[in-house]
């Protein structure tokens, strides 16, 4: 391939939407993606400070891997979601210390709720797991709101579609829950709750 053709939405145009080799047509979400994605971290490098830069952006890749991979797949590999989720975890340690220290008792018990949800197939395991991070990234009060918001993304989804019968994926909904929370609190010091 051509280093011009490895160029994000420029490569896109320039092939007029097709694949180099094959000819088939190249998804439009695949570009629309790849336009988000930058416009974020555009975003990001304008808006915040650069001790906070590296660990958004690798909460925006986080998040935007596992939401396609559920999307598509109605499933997340544990590797990418679990590794994915303990890097970002170390990168705010401080911040995950304080949030099991004022509410440890209550992500117990919470998350002892959100197991025996997965185990009455109420929820899925990547679910509760990226919940579980949600809790020690945000704190238990946002990832409540998290979780309200996820819902009313979901019901919002399911009613635009109007397809009940299929299984839906929630992991996309909690990733842009967790954006959202995360960039008004951390980013614009929103206070939620």
């Amino acid at each position: 391939m051509q280093h011009w053709q490895l160029i994000p939405i420029i490569g896109f145009i320039l092939q007029k939407g097709k694949c180099h080799f094959c000819k088939q047509k190249i998804p439009l979400s695949s570009t629309v993606i790849e336009l988000a994605i930058g416009v974020i971290f555009i975003f990001n490098t304008i808006i915040i400070a650069n001790t906070n830069l590296i660990f958004t952006s690798l909460l925006v890749v986080w998040l935007t891997l596992i939401s396609l991979e559920d999307y598509y797949t109605l499933s997340v590999d544990s590797i990418t979601l679990e590794y994915g989720g303990l890097i970002l975890l170390i990168f705010r340690f401080h911040t995950v210390i304080t949030n099991l220290k004022a509410n440890f008792l209550i992500i117990i018990l919470f998350t002892i709720i959100l197991i025996s949800c997965n185990l009455l197939n109420k929820f899925g395991t990547a679910d509760t797991i990226l919940i579980v991070f949600s809790f020690l990234l945000l704190g238990f009060y946002n990832t409540l709101v998290v979780i309200l918001l996820s819902c009313i993304l979901g019901i919002i989804s399911y009613l635009i579609k109007r397809d009940f019968s299929a299984s839906h994926p929630f992991i996309p909904y909690l990733s842009l829950s967790i954006l959202i929370i995360f960039y008004a609190t951390n980013i614009f010091k929103i206070p939620i709750i």
